[in-house]
This record gives C-alpha cells, sequence and structure tokens, in this order.
C-alpha cells in the first residue's frame, strides 16, 4: 500500500501559480504579453464571481431549510437547538450573494475609500508592465481569501460542535482578503508603521 504523501501548501500555490501564467507567458520580443495575462485573470475573476454567486443562492437555501427545521423542531419538543446556524448561514449567502458590494462596503469601512488605489508606476517598463498582473492577481487572491471567510462564517453555530476558534479564523481570512483586495494601500500602511521612505 502506497502511503500519500501531504502536500504543502506552498506546493499547492507554486502550481497554481504556474498553471495562472503559463497560458499568458508566450514570451514576445519585449518580455511576457501583459495583455494576455490580464485578460486571463479578468475571466478568473469573472468566474470566482461566479462561483459566489451560486455559493450564495445555494446558502440561502440550506439557511431557509434549517430555519424551517428549526422551527418544525421547536413545536414537536421541548428541547431544540440554537437559532444561531441559521442566521450565520443566511449572513454568510447574503455576503456572498452581493460579494461586489459587500467588498466596496468592507473596503470602505477598512479604508475610507471602496476604489483601490491605482497600479505602482517605476522607471523600468518592463518591470511596469509586469506590475499590473501581479497587482491584480493579489486583489484575485484577496478575493477568494474574503470568500473563505465568510464560507468559514456560515459554519458557526453548528448544532454538532464548532472547531476550536472558528470565529477568529473566519475574521482573520475576511480582513486578509480586505488588506490583498487593496494591496497598494496595504504596502503604504507598511512602509508609513515600519518608517520605509525607499522606492
Amino acid at each position: 500500500m502506497i502511503a500519500k504523501m501531504p502536500r504543502s501548501i506552498s506546493s499547492k500555490s507554486l502550481w497554481c501559480l504556474i498553471l495562472l501564467f503559463s497560458p499568458g507567458l508566450a514570451l514576445a520580443l519585449g518580455g511576457p504579453d501583459t495583455a494576455i495575462i490580464m485578460q486571463n485573470l479578468g475571466i478568473i475573476a469573472r468566474i470566482i464571481q461566479s462561483i459566489s454567486v451560486v455559493m450564495g443562492i445555494g446558502m440561502i437555501f440550506l439557511g431557509i431549510m434549517k430555519l424551517k427545521q428549526y422551527g418544525e423542531m421547536r413545536n414537536m419538543t421541548s428541547q431544540h437547538g440554537g437559532l444561531a446556524g441559521c442566521v450565520f448561514m443566511l449572513l454568510a449567502g447574503v455576503i456572498l450573494l452581493a460579494l461586489p458590494t459587500m467588498l466596496s462596503t468592507f473596503l470602505m469601512a477598512f479604508w475610507g475609500t471602496a476604489n483601490p488605489l491605482p497600479y505602482p508606476t517605476t522607471n523600468d517598463p518592463s518591470i511596469g508592465a509586469l506590475m499590473k498582473p501581479i497587482v491584480l492577481f493579489v486583489r484575485i487572491v484577496g478575493v477568494v481569501a474574503f470568500i473563505r471567510g465568510v464560507v468559514l462564517l456560515s459554519h458557526l453555530g453548528k448544532e454538532g460542535g464548532q472547531q476550536q476558534g472558528g470565529i477568529g479564523k473566519a475574521l482573520m481570512f475576511m480582513l486578509g482578503g480586505i488588506l490583498c483586495v487593496h494591496i497598494m494601500g496595504t504596502v503604504d500602511l507598511l512602509r508609513s508603521v515600519v518608517g520605509f521612505t525607499g522606492a
């Protein structure tokens, strides 16, 4: 019997990066074709948004079904479970269903602006051309982390018990996602906290 080796998170991330950028890295004369990379990242962003809408509809449906079960169980027996699981499931479904609006609301609450800062500019045109896809990729990773936090939020209040630190994990994923979506503001914040004034 062959034992299955666990993959580390870094190898998963590496494979994700390779698969993401491999179609767009057809080297032209001036370097990687950033237009193709940006187009691929735009398609991935639309797919993620569509998946979040489907997940939101599913979670709302499951939340309503759990609410129905809670009402039926309350009428039949004297002991009943908590209502928190239904509420968290419905809340997560609404957040995922209206993901762009919720992200802009959280960005406005955390950063004071709903629009992330523009792409950075550099003096070297080859590095400047690659900065747009890199920043967009980090923003997509932030959206995925935010969705992961919302999914973890939906698991809170389950009847069978929950993993210890569940709300902390959910909030950390959501906060990390917000920081990645507004990556240029995060970099500026870290520069001002650390006191780095270099380029």
